[in-house]
């Protein structure tokens, strides 16, 4: 057990933030987990005294979680072994859980039961209620059915909730009844990692194909999983309803998770479509390759059905890809561009704009430099200065 150094006496409000969704393998550093180690670094590079403990639950997988943050702040674990309680009676120390639906950890291991029952004010963060939204395709079994339906009741019973765009918190004020006044939309920052070419896009396409032999030609790129909502085969459908010779200049490039299984089926589709030969699926790459096709790409195409945030299409943008995206969700606040956005539901509706697109350079030359711009708004450091703002008002409300 770690003896933890007194706050400084001008400390106004301190947070203890959760790494369940890090520690989780489903997430990993993907989606929620790169979310909570972007923000807690931020927070800490914003008000270095800010964070007053991590919380770490010692079932969950731990060896990798030192080199993110083992060196900025002392792991605290709950449940301990040992019989170490939190100081939770005071409105300053504000309870973070960053991960709610963490579905395989009780809700006691995830929450103290202090917080639980009217200790430190309590924060939750939204991310979506796309399981509520789509239960056919997440809620089908009835033991999952439940458990998610019984630990989003979590938000309704926090002090306040996070959202991550305006479209999350506009569903949990619709679907949970949660009044305006506890809930703020904060957007999430993107690495500065992801930016425009130094050089031309020419150029870094030719350093893409020396690398990935499939590629052979100007592409066309989505990025996603095989999540139901991010509508692979609608995608593959839409490129396969381009004109002949589009298809013959572009080939589509998908990244995605995807085991054997999933290549197959992926594959069976573009075969169904008669694209097969024209389709290349990527299994996972690191960051370094994932931006140069980005910077490469003729047309980054995100055909989602709904999205939380919409992370590849920032990422996409900062890297001055020209971004289509479907009219739904949070995508129409990321893009903010109306010609740019399209029917998801619709393969033609979608072919149709991915065909104006490619046939319209200026269009596509005016989507990159939007795109270039509108994604410098979404950094971390405003993410943290908003979060700690949150934690503020939070805790003079607590304390009134």
């Amino acid at each position: 057990m770690f003896v933890e150094p007194p706050a400084p006496s001008n400390r106004l409000v301190s947070a203890n933030l959760t790494l369940h969704g890090c520690q989780n393998q489903p997430h990993g550093y993907h989606g929620i987990g790169r979310f909570i180690r972007d923000l807690t670094h931020a927070l800490l590079d914003v008000d270095p005294c800010i964070v007053s403990r991590l919380i770490v639950d010692p079932s969950l997988p731990l060896k990798h979680l030192y080199s993110d943050f083992g060196t900025i702040k002392p792991f605290h674990f709950h449940p301990s072994k040992q019989r170490t309680r939190f100081n939770l009676s005071s409105s300053k120390e504000i309870f973070h859980v960053l991960s709610p639906v963490e579905l395989n950890v009780p809700l006691r291991r995830l929450v103290p039961e202090p917080v639980l029952t009217g200790g430190a004010p309590l924060i939750a963060t939204l991310y979506d209620l796309i399981p509520y939204l789509f239960p056919r395709a997440y809620l089908w079994n009835e033991d999952s059915r439940y458990r998610y339906l019984a630990r989003i009741n979590l938000y309704r019973e926090a002090d306040h909730v996070i959202a991550i765009s305006d479209s999350s918190k506009q569903d949990a004020i619709r679907i949970l009844g949660i009044s305006s006044e506890n809930i703020t939309s904060i957007y999430p920052g993107v690495s500065d990692f992801f930016a425009p070419p130094a050089e031309s896009r020419q150029a870094v396409l030719q350093t893409v194909i020396a690398k990935h032999p499939r590629i052979r030609a100007n592409f066309i790129l989505y990025v996603g999983s095989m999540d139901f909502r991010r509508n692979m085969i609608g995608a593959i459908e839409a490129y396969s309803l381009l004109p002949d010779d589009l298809k013959a200049s572009y080939q589509f490039v998908l990244v995605c998770h995807a085991n054997p299984l999933d290549r197959e089926y992926l594959m069976n589709a573009a075969k169904k479509y008669k694209v097969a030969h024209r389709v290349v699926v990527m299994d996972y790459i690191d960051d370094h390759a994932l931006k140069g096709l980005y910077q490469a790409c003729s047309v980054f195409f995100f055909p989602s059905l709904y999205e939380g945030f919409g992370l590849p299409v920032v990422e996409a943008m900062k890297c001055g890809a020209p971004a289509l995206v479907g009219d739904n969700s949070s995508l129409r606040e990321i893009m903010q561009v109306q010609r740019a956005r399209f029917d998801a539901t619709n393969a033609e509706a979608a072919g149709r704009k991915l065909t104006e697109a490619l046939r319209d350079e200026t269009f596509r030359r005016q989507l990159s430099t939007y795109g270039i711009v509108r994604a410098q708004y979404f950094t971390w450091r405003r993410a943290a200065e908003e979060t700690i703002a949150c934690y503020q008002k939070l805790a003079d409300e607590a304390a009134r």
